[in-house]
């Protein structure tokens, strides 16, 4: 959705369905973040007076989650609103009161609330026969507020005028509703677009008239958004679901134009400019539709469902983005610091991409909805062939020791001698089917697949290992959505499914629940190796890491904007470089220097103490030290005249590697110093914190 602002029509947001809100200053050119929730973005507002006041209706993820947030700094902060969690559907301010703001609720059926104190209290408004729709349009008046109109998926529209308090007319109208708009100068002139096209009231909605002409495609006249604009009221702009057209009409919708641009939400900002938000991002043109460009620098619209990087051909980032958080991926490519982005081809259900661990040209794509089978390219991207297996593919692997062998997992196992050419099903238990993911040791002999059995769908993810190539399996039943094997000890393996996070040490026979360092439930999404024993770890909080093989784990502190990662790549050279793909966030990246420095470091026979992470820091800090065999130990912050700030470890502790995290947001700004004391081993390092 994108909307401007009333008060700068230079200021425009969007709100992408997946999470994230974007804000513009130029009318649409340039974009910034302005926020991110846990949940589907489906309504925003602003404030008629202020720009940098916007509302936020969203369908939260968590249960008893906020669904209406308010920002005053234009999306810099936000704050819940006394909404609470039931999910929001529509949201319309009174253009002369904004304290009154109307909502429309998924959980609500037959009427909307409203407020009149700024979402401190709420009142419900029923409709007269109570038709048990969801409402799917609202509009106020912009001349007399009073008057609100109301469209539900009832096939019914409703005016009020007294601010909904009592409902002077209902009549039915034309399939499902999905967007109204009115006519700024003559408000009795209400436009509708639903599932059947668009309609047009001239009488505040008592008689409605189709205003679908050719080139309308009659067998598919859904419309999604219908929008007047405000500088010449007879220009109509239309949304058609009918291979996603845009169509504009310079006679209050009498005939219909087809527009050379993608569809989607519509808005116009200064100096004349047509806003478009699409599935691809945002298009800007001339209020005709002339010199239509893409405008989306800055804003990142998709959720990055799979991520690869490659070393050669220029350092390419290979990213499987999800239109509006829906199954219809594409593959992207960029230059490693570059912004723009190329889509590849339409590969609608792309599931997950993988680079040859030693020729980066080879790629794979598996397809795992609306397609099948994979596609490889051998030129980088440059060209791709469908290569089998005829299945839904939701997992891609490249064998270690093979350079010419992928598995696929798809309803089974796949394996293909030839990259992709010829296929083999490798039979699995009975029962267990549809592979999430695949883990591989050194040699093909060592197989681990995240798999599934049975009907309840919330319990059937089951973990499937062979030490012998596929010929015999044994069942762990443990949740498992990612596996993650250790290259150089396959006896150790991970695995995660929602919150739960498991550990192995002797090839799945035992498991070990590890727990991560945070309060309250995540949801753990993928693995990534890093070096030597270090791990990081996609959640929906953000990403950690662990430098002992699993055991433990440290949140990874950096100033990633999108704590809701999905994927993650990793490269070594020219310098230690993690890459995150987040939820409709975009690509961010992050030098692991210094806390990879620590595997360089000649640490297994004598205790270390490690530069914290990171560092400079803000707030707060991770202190890593090392000790070869059980000790006491005291590690104290000191700050620059000596004086102790703090003890933040003391006690007995066991050999091995350890972590704790020291906040500092309550000390001033400067250099502090850290020191550990462990048995007779001293060591003292120098930090700097900034507030």
């Amino acid at each position: 959705m994108v909307i401007t602002a009333p008060s700068d029509s230079n200021i425009v947001y969007a709100a992408v369905r997946s999470g994230s809100v974007y804000r513009s200053n130029d009318g649409g050119s340039n974009w910034s973040f302005a926020g991110w929730f846990q949940g589907s973005v489906h309504a925003i507002a602003v404030h008629p007076l202020d720009a940098n006041i916007i509302y936020a209706g969203i369908s939260p993820d968590k249960l008893d989650g906020d669904a209406l947030f308010k920002s005053t700094d234009g999306g810099s902060s936000w704050a819940p609103t006394a909404w609470g969690s039931n999910g929001i559907l529509r949201l319309t301010i009174d253009p002369k009161n904004p304290q009154i703001i109307y909502v429309s609720s998924f959980a609500t059926f037959g009427g909307i609330h409203k407020t009149e104190d700024d979402c401190k209290t709420w009142t419900f408004l029923p409709f007269p026969d109570n038709d048990g729709g969801r409402t799917f349009a609202i509009v106020v008046n912009p001349q007399n507020p009073n008057i609100i109109y109301v469209a539900t998926n009832g096939w019914k529209f409703y005016r009020s005028s007294d601010r909904g308090k009592t409902w002077e007319l209902a009549v039915d109208i034309s399939g499902f509703p999905q967007w109204m708009d009115v006519n700024p100068a003559n408000p009795k002139i209400i436009y509708l677009a639903t599932s059947e096209g668009v309609f047009v009231s001239s009488n505040a909605g008592a008689n409605w008239i189709a205003k679908n002409s050719p080139p309308i495609n009659p067998d598919h006249p859904w419309t999604e958004w219908v929008f007047v604009d405000r500088a010449n009221p007879k220009r109509i702009y239309r949304s058609n679901n009918h291979n996603w057209s845009l169509f504009i009409s310079n006679d209050s919708g009498d005939t219909w134009k087809l527009l050379n641009m993608p569809c989607g939400s519509i808005t116009m900002a200064g100096n004349n400019r047509l806003v478009v938000g699409t599935r691809d991002g945002v298009y800007t043109s001339d209020g005709n539709g002339g010199n239509a460009q893409f405008s989306s620098k800055g804003l990142h619209g998709t959720d990055v469902i799979s991520l690869q990087v490659s070393l050669e051909n220029g350092m390419k980032i290979y990213s499987a983005a999800e239109d509006q958080g829906i199954a219809r991926a594409n593959l992207y490519i960029s230059d490693i610091d570059s912004i723009l982005w190329q889509k590849q081809f339409f590969g609608r259900g792309i599931s997950e991409i993988k680079i040859h661990h030693k020729n980066s040209h080879i790629i794979a794509a598996g397809f795992g909805i609306g397609a099948k089978g994979i596609k490889v390219s051998l030129e980088g991207g440059g060209s791709w062939s469908l290569r089998g297996p005829d299945s839904y593919i939701h997992s891609l692997e490249f064998s270690l020791r093979d350079s010419l062998v992928i598995y696929a997992g798809g309803i089974s196992l796949f394996k293909s001698p030839d990259l992709g050419s010829t296929w083999e099903i490798i039979d699995l238990p009975l029962g267990y089917h549809s592979i999430d993911d695949i883990a591989l040791g050194s040699n093909d002999s060592t197989i681990i697949l995240c798999a599934m059995t049975g009907e309840d769908w919330s319990l059937r993810r089951v973990l499937l290992r062979s030490s012998d190539g596929g010929m015999t399996w044994a069942v762990n039943n443990i949740r498992a959505t990612s596996v993650f094997i250790w290259p150089n000890n396959p006896m150790i393996i991970l695995a995660a499914a929602h919150s739960e996070l498991f550990r192995s040490e002797d090839f799945g026979e035992s498991w070990d629940a590890i727990r991560l360092p945070l309060p309250g439930s995540l949801d753990i999404r993928a693995f990534q190796r890093l070096h030597d024993g270090f791990v990081a770890l996609a959640t929906s909080e953000g990403v950690f890491y662990s430098w002992d093989l699993g055991l433990t784990w440290s949140p990874l502190e950096c100033n990633l904007p999108h704590r809701s990662v999905l994927s993650l790549s990793y490269i070594d050279a020219p310098i230690f470089r993690l890459f995150a793909g987040t939820s409709s966030g975009g690509v961010y990246s992050l030098d692991l220097g210094e806390i990879l420095s620590v595997a360089t470091t000649e640490t297994s026979h004598e205790s270390a103490l490690f530069q914290n992470f990171p560092n400079p820091f803000n707030g707060k800090t991770t202190i890593r030290y090392r000790l070869p065999r059980p000790s006491y130990v005291t590690l104290q912050i000191f700050d620059i005249l000596g004086q102790e700030v703090a003890i933040i470890e003391s006690g007995l502790k066991n050999e091995g590697a350890h972590a704790i995290q020291w906040d500092g947001s309550r000390n001033a700004s400067g250099i502090y110093f850290y020191r550990l004391k462990a048995g007779a081993f001293v060591e003292t390092r120098k930090f700097l914190l900034l507030q």
